[in-house]
């Protein structure tokens, strides 16, 4: 076996079905939600959400605090979502509300266009120097695979060997699985892998 089947794993073509986007919900009034199922089921959340032409800002709150936010922004040019900046308290991480609150914004913002192209853009970048690098946007990645996206990297290109100039290993840490930083000679010039 070579080196890079052991890394990467056999290359198979996959049928992309789609799975369930966090549990379940129904809306109380205008304003309220409640949990149906999971580990949260029966909490009750209240979500605010500044809409414009341009951006859409989402909090969920509970008893009064906020729990998690997420931010898109819209290129009324050309009809591109950008879907970032997701934040969840870490007593409420791996736990749904993510993948509850992007079914709940996509839907919003699918109504306002009838063509439709997303993004979900990670927050943290790294710098090949960078000494201590930590996996971080393991629930977004995780809920861009259950869409369906791709990456926009064309990454049997950018991984090819002489691009790789070095690949750690990160060891697992708290909620996070252990993953590879792999340093590449271009932009974006750090991926860090890891196994959904």
């Amino acid at each position: 076996m070579s080196f890079w089947t052991w890394l990467f794993g056999k290359r198979e073509r996959h049928i992309f079905v789609p799975s369930k986007l966090g549990p379940r919900f129904q809306f109380v009034s205008d304003d309220t939600i409640t949990i149906c199922e999971g580990e949260l089921q029966g909490m009750t959340c209240q979500y605010e959400q500044e809409l414009n032409a341009y951006q859409l800002r989402f909090f969920l709150k509970h008893d009064g605090a906020v729990i998690a936010r997420a931010f898109c922004e819209r290129n009324v040019r050309t009809g591109a979502i950008v879907y970032w900046d997701v934040m969840v308290e870490e007593k409420y991480r791996m736990k749904g509300i993510a993948s509850m609150m992007t079914r709940y914004i996509l839907r919003e913002l699918i109504t306002m266009q009838k063509k439709n192209k997303f993004m979900l853009r990670m927050i943290k970048l790294y710098r090949p120097t960078d000494k201590s690098i930590k996996l971080q946007n393991v629930g977004i990645g995780v809920i861009a695979h259950r869409l369906g996206l791709t990456c926009e990297f064309d990454l049997p290109r950018i991984l090819n060997r002489k691009n790789i100039q070095n690949i750690d290993i990160l060891l697992p840490e708290g909620m996070f699985p252990p993953s590879y930083k792999i340093v590449l000679r271009e932009y974006p010039y750090v991926l860090i892998g890891f196994i959904i």
